[in-house]
């Protein structure tokens, strides 16, 4: 019905940032966006051969479609191959990206020699190599296609006989440029990136300090529970809660018997470590939807929800006979006792009451002998 209540309250926990696996996960997001325009080019080229065709010519015949056919059969072979291959890939992601797209512009170059400068189309692999953001992707990107450029042109008799010597100038000085601007990105971005990652370093440890900073402000310090203040604004959530949609609410008082006996023989030193035992003692009872707190001097309360009467009233038995049977070296090896009362929350009945009625009922436990449970359900 209610996940956790204690959510109401409980500071959140501050999960660290892993940006590596950020950029991984945004990297799978661009693999895909890349893949699906390989896809887009080869149903554009499909496209054009299908237009073109009631207007070709004859002389067209031999020379404009196998230019049109070819590349679109071969760059379906490299993306149905990629397409394969990458899912199954756990490393080199990347490079295999860069080699995927080296292999498109190689068909392209290959089938399509007829166009001038053709060979340019390898500048593209080294501007997709900017988004991984890594200086050994762009060297690789531009090795690569510096030696299909030469593959390409020196293996195709038709590239070579029309490409001169100044075009293969051109197309060195051309890759040599488009390298220096994408190092020079990626530095950028490596930088920014950088200062992006302080950025978020110095919010979450500003979150870590606000976290412990708001568990010190709603917990007590000695006993590690929560405070008097905190027990009343999260019983004023639950009733909220409860006036929408009632649950079982159950509220415990216990207070530790003749404490202040045990503060005047032992000292207050001895009194706080009874304490500290018997607020560990009721918070390792507790179940996930319970809360406690320590309300003032020896006295506790617990709220525990998503619990019937009969199951908070055998909780309460258990922490008063664990109390009761510890012994304390700081008292010389005495015990001490709590009474407890245990009141069950009805309708039409505000914080205030229900807190009345759970301490009446403590009264009662101490006026009938102490070391007792009083409860009304």
């Amino acid at each position: 019905m209610h996940p956790s209540f204690r959510s109401l309250i409980l500071p959140l926990k501050v999960m660290p940032m892993d940006y590596d696996t950020i950029s991984s996960l945004q990297m799978n997001r661009w693999h895909r966006i890349y893949l699906n325009a390989y896809w887009c080019m080869i149903v554009l080229s499909l496209a054009v051969a299908c237009v073109g065709y009631p207007f070709r010519s004859v002389s067209e015949e031999s020379a404009l479609y196998p230019c049109i056919l070819f590349p679109t059969a071969g760059l379906s072979a490299v993306a149905i191959v990629a397409e394969l291959t990458l899912p199954r890939m756990k490393a080199y992601q990347d490079f295999f990206m860069i080699t995927t797209a080296t292999a498109m512009c190689a068909v392209l170059v290959s089938s399509i020699s007829m166009i001038t400068f053709i060979q340019s189309l390898f500048v593209l692999p080294l501007l997709i190599s900017v988004i991984y953001m890594r200086r050994q992707i762009a060297f690789y990107a531009f090795g690569l296609n510096l030696s299909c450029f030469y593959v390409t042109t020196f293996a195709n008799e038709a590239i070579r006989v029309q490409t001169t010597r100044d075009q293969i100038i051109l197309i060195h000085l051309l890759l040599v440029a488009v390298l220096l601007i994408a190092l020079t990105i990626v530095a950028r971005g490596r930088q920014l990136a950088r200062y992006l990652q302080s950025v978020i370093d110095a919010k979450q440890e500003l979150l870590v300090q606000n976290v412990v900073l708001d568990k010190l402000i709603k917990t007590d310090a000695l006993t590690g529970l929560y405070n008097h203040r905190t027990f009343h604004e999260y019983l004023d959530k639950l009733l909220e809660l409860w006036n929408h949609q009632p649950f079982p609410l159950c509220l415990a008082v216990l207070d530790i018997d003749n404490f202040k006996t045990v503060n005047d023989t032992y000292g207050h030193r001895a009194g706080d470590i009874v304490l500290r035992a018997v607020a560990t003692a009721i918070q390792e009872a507790l179940t996930p939807n319970d809360f406690a707190a320590r309300y003032g001097g020896e006295e506790f309360a617990v709220i525990m929800t998503e619990k019937s009467f009969k199951e908070a009233y055998a909780m309460l038995e258990d922490i008063r006979t664990v109390i009761a049977n510890m012994r304390h070296p700081e008292l010389d090896g005495s015990s001490v006792t709590v009474s407890i009362g245990l009141y069950a929350h009805r309708a039409n009945e505000d914080k205030e009451r229900l807190f009345e009625k759970a301490d009446m009922l403590l009264y009662e436990a101490k006026h009938s002998g102490k070391n007792r449970t009083a409860c009304a359900g």
